[in-house]
């Protein structure tokens, strides 16, 4: 069993320093040249999303206030995107022109779990809530539609902590109808040797399973508790080596009956597993899901592969992944913000500020 207090300590203040710093007044810039903001590709839906879900979640432990007007500025951003048919597009230039020639399914549904996430966090302002719940509503007329995995599991996400705050029948309907499509998809790819929603494993992986736990603690059915254990053991088999976490690298990903690509490794799948896991604790209490929790965690902190430090304490940015020989040195959006999920989410539990699960 962990030392949850002394487990606590050992990990690095929580600073939104360099969040802010890639922070302009119409939202935040994805990429980095090192530690400064590069404007020249504009900005993101999902690194406002994300940054949205890491203010909120920075609220239940900090009373520092300039994170609500993050929170508005991240919100403003996705209001200003969102199209007459609900729809949600992915990329901004920086003369704030959204680009319409690709939507992007993932991107929409990790706005709706940010707005949902939003609409439930304690603290935050009505007026901006009101606001979140229009975009949500809108937004949601544009999933019925949608197929891609991740998408669902994030849409999933955002119904979720959305009913937490304005219960709606509806939407544990669209809950069960969404983890029903995930189920569906484990049980075409499923075999002995294989226990995924897909014949591959890419980003952000965790996620899947992390859906069909908040599907089973929105619905209490016992299938997707199941599929959720099952699926997120067969990851961690994949994943962890003598307690070093090694996510699926984007150089090649895994696909089934090949080799798993180890490089680059990013930082946006670490974060996703620590979530994961400690909400499959928090409900399973099972041990060993909160001890990988934790040593998912210490990948940004230099127990990985290459035994380098992803994080950086002084600049409390992240270096945008694990290269083969070492880490890539820029430090931009996603990395940053998924540390901080990752960082808080492990905080919001072992100080049991919150339950996990809310």
């Amino acid at each position: 069993m962990l030392n949850y207090p002394k487990c606590e300590e050992t990990f690095p203040e929580i600073k939104l320093s360099h969040l802010v710093k890639l922070t302009d007044d119409f939202g935040v810039i994805q990429f980095a040249n090192h530690i400064n903001p590069d404007t020249d590709f504009g900005y993101s839906l999902d690194d406002n999303a994300r940054a949205i879900i890491v203010c909120c979640m920075h609220s239940s432990v900090s009373e520092n206030n300039n994170k609500i007007n993050l929170i508005k500025t991240y919100l403003d951003f996705i209001m200003h995107i969102q199209q007459p048919d609900g729809k949600l597009y992915n990329f901004v230039d920086y003369n704030k022109k959204v680009n319409l020639e690709y939507w992007s399914e993932d991107a929409h549904g990790r706005a709706i779990w940010s707005l949902g996430f939003l609409i439930f966090t304690k603290g935050i302002s009505q007026e901006l809530k009101n606001k979140a719940d229009q975009i949500f509503c809108r937004a949601l007329n544009a999933i019925k539609n949608i197929k891609s995995p991740r998408a669902v599991a994030f849409i999933i996400l955002g119904l979720y902590f959305y009913n937490k705050a304005r219960s709606l029948p509806e939407n544990i309907s669209r809950i069960r109808e969404s983890a029903d499509h995930l189920i569906s998809l484990y049980n075409n790819n499923f075999s002995n040797e294989w226990h995924w929603f897909e014949s591959y494993l890419t980003y952000s992986n965790s996620k899947l399973s992390e859906a069909l736990f908040y599907a089973y603690l929105a619905t209490k059915e016992k299938k997707y508790l199941e599929i959720a254990e099952a699926s997120l053991d067969f990851l961690v088999s994949i994943t962890f080596r003598n307690g070093v976490f090694s996510p699926v690298g984007s150089n090649g990903w895994y696909v089934k009956d090949s080799k798993k690509s180890c490089f680059a490794q990013q930082p946006v799948d670490t974060a996703s597993m620590v979530q994961t896991l400690v909400l499959a604790y928090d409900i399973t209490k099972k041990d060993r899901y909160l001890e990988k929790a934790v040593d998912a965690f210490q990948w940004f902190l230099g127990k990985n592969v290459l035994q380098q430090a992803i994080y950086n304490e002084s600049t409390g940015g992240c270096h945008d992944g694990l290269e083969e020989v070492s880490v890539n040195i820029n430090q931009g959006a996603e990395s940053t913000i998924s540390y901080l999920m990752a960082r808080l989410s492990l905080a919001l539990f072992l100080n049991q500020t919150n339950s996990t699960h809310f």
